[in-house]
């Protein structure tokens, strides 16, 4: 088994940037991601999300430039060359990772990464790694082969392994049920659409698929959307989403009776039904933490399956830290990195 001074499991804003300062530092280090570079942020988060509200931002200026007497005649959206163009950044940035990790002597290693003890990693093939398989090794449920499993040692951890939505169990399971990264994966808008959630990003993506003509109810059961802004700063931000970009916001309810055909998504949220082509879901985020059998490595974690650390990012077990969005603090990328 093959012996590092450090082991990062995760390769999004946190652990990418951990590793590369590390091995400058003068570290044996090796990084171990199971599926792409850069992880939530830059594939199925920040970054792609930019990409496509600059579009519609764009398309939002075009279609009031007769105000400032330019005349636009004909303007329309082909949402699927917003997707190709939206993924080709992403493809970019993710290459650019990888020869940052490569130029500073960081390992790379595709797969899951799974505690055998607290120093030793079992890595396993995960989804991207599988694909790259003989047909007769995969398995069916992509968790890997033990035929095709390594061990390495790293002297000191770091999780970096970020949070994924959080779909409640209550929800149908249907095409037209999606979270956050099967919406960004869409290559066409829906004509209509549900946001269960006002958060930071239920609104950004309301706001993004309202600029491109997409009809949006926004579902939240407190009583206000986007809390974590200042009483003021909600009021403007509610207005312009009410007025200028037609959102129907509905706080203070509960999205009840959800159902899902081939034709619709239906709910009632207090006395009124709403009814949409597509109902996103966003009401948080959640540690991925699955795989990694914490309990063989004795890390310990909450009752909302975070991985509670020190300031310094140390966890229970003295070789073990955790960054970023699986310890549970602030769930920014900037805040990881």
């Amino acid at each position: 088994m093959e012996t590092f001074d450090i082991v990062v499991i995760g390769a999004g804003p946190g652990g990418y940037p951990a590793a590369i300062r590390a091995a400058q530092l003068g570290a044996k280090v090796a990084i171990v991601e199971r599926e792409h570079l850069g992880g939530t942020c830059l594939n199925w988060g920040c970054i792609p999300t930019k990409s496509l509200i600059a579009g519609a931002d764009l398309f939002g200026r075009i279609r009031h430039a007769g105000q400032f007497g330019i005349k636009v005649i004909g303007a329309t959206v082909d949402y699927a060359a917003l997707i190709a163009h939206k993924n080709k950044v992403v493809t970019q940035l993710r290459a650019g990772i990888g020869q940052l990790l490569t130029c500073n002597g960081v390992k790379q290693l595709t797969g899951q990464a799974s505690f055998v003890d607290r120093n030793t990693l079992e890595i396993s093939p995960g989804p991207v790694a599988q694909a790259s398989l003989p047909a007769g090794a995969r398995t069916p449920n992509n968790t890997g082969t033990e035929a095709y499993a390594t061990r390495i040692v790293g002297k000191k951890i770091i999780l970096a392994t970020g949070s994924t939505s959080a779909v409640p169990g209550f929800l149908p399971k249907h095409p037209r049920v999606v979270e956050s990264r099967g919406f960004l994966d869409l290559d066409k808008l829906p004509a209509s659409m549900i946001v269960l959630g006002g958060g930071y990003i239920g609104c950004e993506l309301a706001c993004m698929a309202a600029l491109l003509g997409v009809k949006v109810t926004i579902v939240e059961l407190l009583d206000d959307i986007l809390l974590l802004l200042d009483a003021d700063v909600r009021r403007e931000v509610r207005a312009h989403m009410e007025k200028e970009l037609g959102i129907r916001i509905l706080t203070g309810k509960a999205l009840e009776s959800i159902a899902a055909d081939d034709k619709a998504v239906t709910g009632k949220a207090g006395d009124q039904t709403v009814t949409a082509d597509l109902l996103l879901v966003s009401v948080g985020r959640k540690p991925v933490t699955d795989g990694l059998k914490l309990e063989n490595a004795g890390v310990k974690t909450n009752d909302k399956g975070f991985i509670p650390v020190d300031d310094f990012g140390r966890t229970n077990v003295a070789s073990i830290f955790a960054i970023g969005d699986v310890n549970g603090r602030v769930q920014l990328a900037h805040n990881a990195t």
